[in-house]
């Protein structure tokens, strides 16, 4: 999946390996899940035990709504330089440029503020 939108940000086409490995992982069938009552006779939801490979299919099923969707478009990986991580960029001008503002923003924006107090600096 990190491939593909990697991909998608630098403005190339997926190939259609990857598209068919989100595809296959996104038709595999999720957890059951059920009703059942407790000895209080209140109902409760149940699930079977989740593994790596129904939380894998489950990520693949997100990624298919996310890249066919219509904010596929606000997808952007972080602007820090040693960080990576995508985002949805779900602001309201759509230019957000950090994964988190308390992490990667922060440190960005005090990086810029001491280069300026340093050049005021005799």
């Amino acid at each position: 999946v990190y491939q593909t939108i990697a991909r998608r940000l630098a403005g190339q086409r997926p190939g259609p390996g990857d598209l068919a490995i989100i595809n296959d992982w996104a038709g595999r069938p999720p957890p059951r899940a059920w009703l059942e009552r407790d000895d209080g006779g209140r109902l409760r939801s149940r699930r079977d035990a989740t593994t790596a490979a129904a939380l894998v299919a489950d990520l693949a099923r997100d990624a298919v709504d996310l890249l066919g969707g219509p904010l596929a478009g606000r997808i952007r990986e972080c602007e820090a330089a040693d960080c990576a991580v995508l985002f949805l960029d779900t602001s309201r001008a759509g230019r957000r440029r950090w994964c988190s503002m308390a992490a990667c923003g922060a440190r960005a924006k005090m990086a810029a503020y001491r280069a300026r107090r340093a050049q005021v600096r005799p």
